[in-house]
């Protein structure tokens, strides 16, 4: 899809400028090759974890660790009290240069693979996502509250209503450093919304009316946004509001318990299946073409890990009900259009 964003100034810390997009790092290399070197700025990421909220927070931990290695102002907003303050004391700290955990491999050179013995002799394939690359932060460290509160880089923001939380934005977005229109110096903003549609929200008919104003707003801005949800807690209508607005989606899909006790071994090691729901829009006529794979994802110790998903050779024990493609789901509601006939 083509989108005409608005051209951003060429220096802004931690976007990448080229003659025909503007993108910025989610905060993993991983993630960023998924989405076709990184999101574009601005734009919105939606991050759609069903049943737990454990990746979506570090994704935010690694999102707001970009933002603040970068130089970016980072704006955090939470409807639990105390919530959003908790990011302040957890954003890990830059991997040493060069001597950094390499995404994707953590932990496998202690770890034997079983597999049968009539596939031992084939070539060993990488299916690391930018494995090569050392990940960019560690999650086991975490830089002092002090530090982070004394840069002056991070807010931290508690709302319950949509009223509020657009209130509070639309000074973010229009102020005189974030508004393109604006004379000012310009600095790029990082919004995390976290559990948007949530019942923690007193004021749910505000939610599509608050989703709509964000994004005209945003395209006129140097900001990007991160939301975090639950899309099997949204219903049909809202979770096709934040699929149509959004210009990323990724979907974390938990495996059922049952799934990580099956044989082969290799299972157990999954957290779950990543689904890229939606690619950024384009910026011009520059082609495109994403690998057409499924991929895994779990957290090490440093790092989170992305993996391309490879199933059970003898496609034995591995029940994927739980972990439906959403893809007919959105034609369904209308985001993606139906094949054409013949």
């Amino acid at each position: 899809m083509l989108q005409n964003y608005p051209k951003v100034p060429p220096k802004l810390p931690g976007v990448k400028h080229t003659r025909t997009a503007n993108s910025s790092s989610l905060g993993a290399d991983s993630l960023d090759k998924l989405l076709d070197d990184g999101i574009p700025f601005p734009s919105i990421v939606a991050v759609d974890e069903r049943k737990s909220r454990q990746y979506s927070r570090t994704l935010t931990r690694l999102f707001i660790a970009e933002g603040y290695k970068t130089g970016q102002k980072v704006v955090i907003v939470s409807p639990r009290v105390g919530e959003a303050d908790k990011y302040v004391d957890a954003v890990p700290i830059e991997m040493a240069g060069g001597g950094g955990v390499k995404a994707g491999v953590a932990g496998t050179s202690s770890e034997e693979l079983k597999i049968a013995w009539r596939f031992q002799s084939a070539p060993k394939i990488d299916s690391s996502i930018g494995g090569s690359k050392a990940a960019k932060f560690d999650l086991a460290k975490s830089l002092s509250r002090e530090e982070v509160e004394g840069s002056g880089l991070v807010a931290t923001h508690h709302v319950r209503t949509y009223a509020g939380l657009w209130t509070l934005l639309e000074a973010v977005l229009t102020s005189r450093e974030a508004d393109i229109h604006s004379p000012d110096t310009k600095h790029p903003v990082r919004i995390v919304l976290n559990e948007i549609g949530s019942p923690l929200f007193a004021d749910s008919d505000g939610f599509v009316p608050f989703l709509v104003k964000l994004r005209a707003f945003l395209l006129q801005s140097t900001a990007v946004i991160m939301l975090t949800y639950d899309g099997a807690q949204l219903s049909p209508s809202d979770l096709n509001t934040i699929q149509t607005l959004s210009d990323s989606i990724l979907v974390f899909h938990p495996l059922a318990d049952a799934n990580k006790s099956v044989e082969p071994p290799t299972n157990a090691n999954l957290a779950g299946r990543l689904e890229v729901l939606k690619q950024p829009r384009l910026y011009g006529n520059s082609l495109s073409r994403p690998e057409a794979c499924d991929y895994s994802y779990k957290e090490s110790r440093h790092t989170i890990e992305i993996r391309k998903l490879h199933l059970d050779p003898e496609g034995e024990g591995f029940d994927t009900s739980s972990v439906a493609p959403l893809l007919p789901e959105m034609q369904q509601l209308g985001v993606l259009a139906d094949d054409l006939e013949d």
